[in-house]
C-alpha cells in the first residue's frame, strides 16, 4: 500500500500505482509472489527452493520413495494423480502459467504442485481449443489464466482450506485465481454497463471507458482528470461510465459514493463527482451536504437521499461486481476490452484509445 506523499515526485508524473484494497497484497506482478500469497493465506505452508528443486515436494511422513532412474532422481508417491487443466496461451510470458521465465524462475503450476500436491498432472489448454471453450462456458470464466481440477483434488490433506477458493460443477473444480491473487493476463469478459450506471457520452460510442474508483483515493483523482481530458478531446467518440469501488480503509468513501448517486437524481452526478475528488481529504457527511448546496442541489431532497442510505446497496454491489472481475484496487479502467491498471500517464490512455479507434 502506498502511503508516501507523491505530490512533488517526478516519477509520479510518469505512472501512478493503484490504491490496493487489501494491504497484505503488495504490488508485484510476479506469478511466484502471487502464488506465495495464496498458499500462505490458506495455511497450506509454502515450500521454498529453486525451480530446479524438483523433489522439494517429498513428504516427510513416509508416503513417498526416492530412487534413481538412470541419471535422474525420481520420486514415487502413494497418492492418486490429480488432473489439472490450465487455460492460457502457450509460450506467452504473462498468460502461460506452466512456463518459468527469467523474471519468474518457478512457474505458477510448479508452485501449485509443491504446495497442494506433488501428484498434480498439468495439461495446458490453448484458450481457443474446444475443451477450453467448454470450460469457459461451464464456469463462466472471466479471466485467464484459469485452473480446473478434477475430483481428485478432494483427496488432498488441506482440502477444507483449499475449498474456500474452489468452485465445483459436475465433479470439476475451478480454482479461483482472482481470490488466490494470481495476476490476470487477459479478460474474456468485462463488466456489463447497466442503465442504472452513471454515464455520459453516446451509448453507441466507439469507445466505452469503465472507471472503477474511490473518492478518497488520490490516484483516482488524478486518473479521473486524465479520462475527462480524453472525453473532451475525443468528443462524441467516448462513453464514460463510473462505477464505485470503495476501499475498506477509506472510511468516508462509502457515503461520498452514495452522495454522487444522490446528486445524480437531480442530474448533477458529474458535478458532485468532481467536487468530491477536489475535497477528498475532508468528506464527512456535513461537508458533503455543504457541497450539495454549493452546486445548487435541492438540499432537502439530497439530504433525505443521503441520510436514508438509498444508494448504499448499489455502491456495495458495484464493488462486489468489480471484485468478481479481479479488481482489488483503484483506479482501474476498461477501455472497451483493454485494461489500464492504476493512474497511468495520459499518453498511455490515448495510445489504447487510438488503437481501439483504428480497429
Amino acid at each position: 500500500m502506498e502511503t508516501k506523499n507523491l505530490e512533488n515526485n517526478e516519477a509520479e508524473k510518469k505512472a501512478l500505482p493503484q490504491r490496493k484494497a487489501y494491504s497484505f497484497k503488495k504490488k508485484n506482478s510476479s506469478f511466484k509472489m502471487a502464488a506465495a500469497f495464496l498458499i500462505v493465506g490458506l495455511g497450506i505452508g509454502f515450500v521454498g527452493g529453486s525451480s530446479s528443486d524438483r523433489i522439494s515436494g517429498i513428504s516427510s511422513n513416509g508416503n513417498s520413495e526416492v530412487f534413481k532412474c538412470g541419471e535422474k532422481t525420481c520420486v514415487a508417491y502413494d497418492k492418486p494423480i490429480i488432473n489439472l487443466k490450465v487455460i492460457g496461451i502457450k509460450g506467452d510470458e504473462k498468460c502461460d502459467p506452466t512456463s518459468a521465465t527469467e523474471s519468474n524462475p518457478t512457474s505458477i503450476t510448479d508452485l501449485i504442485k509443491r504446495n497442494i500436491s506433488p501428484t498434480i498432472k498439468v495439461e495446458m489448454l490453448e484458450i481457443d481449443s474446444e475443451e477450453a471453450k467448454d470450460l469457459i462456458k461451464k464456469f463462466e470464466i472471466k479471466t485467464i489464466p484459469a485452473f480446473v481440477f478434477d475430483k481428485g483434488i478432494k483427496e488432498v490433506e488441506n482440502y477444507e482450506q483449499l475449498a474456500e477458493i474452489l468452485i465445483e460443477k459436475d465433479s470439476q473444480y475451478l480454482f479461483d485465481a482472482v481470490k488466490a491473487g494470481i495476476p490476470t493476463c487477459q479478460y474474456l469478459k468485462i463488466p456489463p454497463v447497466k442503465d442504472s450506471d452513471s454515464q455520459k457520452g453516446p451509448k453507441d460510442a466507439e469507445i466505452t471507458i469503465i472507471e472503477y474508483s474511490d473518492h478518497q483515493c488520490p490516484y483516482c483523482s488524478k486518473a479521473h482528470q486524465t479520462v475527462e481530458q480524453l472525453f473532451d478531446e475525443y468528443e462524441g467518440k467516448i462513453r464514460l461510465v463510473k462505477k464505485h469501488l470503495v476501499l475498506e480503509y477509506h472510511k468516508e468513501a462509502q457515503k461520498a459514493a452514495e452522495a454522487a448517486e444522490c446528486a445524480g437524481d437531480q442530474k448533477k452526478f458529474w458535478q458532485m463527482n468532481e467536487k468530491l475528488f477536489e475535497n477528498q481529504k475532508d468528506l464527512n457527511v456535513e461537508k458533503i451536504k455543504g457541497i450539495a448546496k454549493e452546486i445548487s442541489l435541492n438540499t432537502k431532497k439530497f439530504n433525505s437521499c443521503l441520510d436514508s442510505g438509498k444508494y448504499e446497496e448499489k455502491v456495495k454491489n458495484q464493488k462486489k461486481e468489480g471484485e468478481e472481475f479481479g479488481i482489488n484496487g483503484t483506479p482501474f479502467f476498461f477501455i472497451n476490452k483493454q485494461v489500464i491498471n492504476g493512474a497511468q500517464p495520459y499518453e498511455e490512455f490515448k495510445k489504447v484509445v487510438e488503437k481501439e479507434l483504428g480497429k
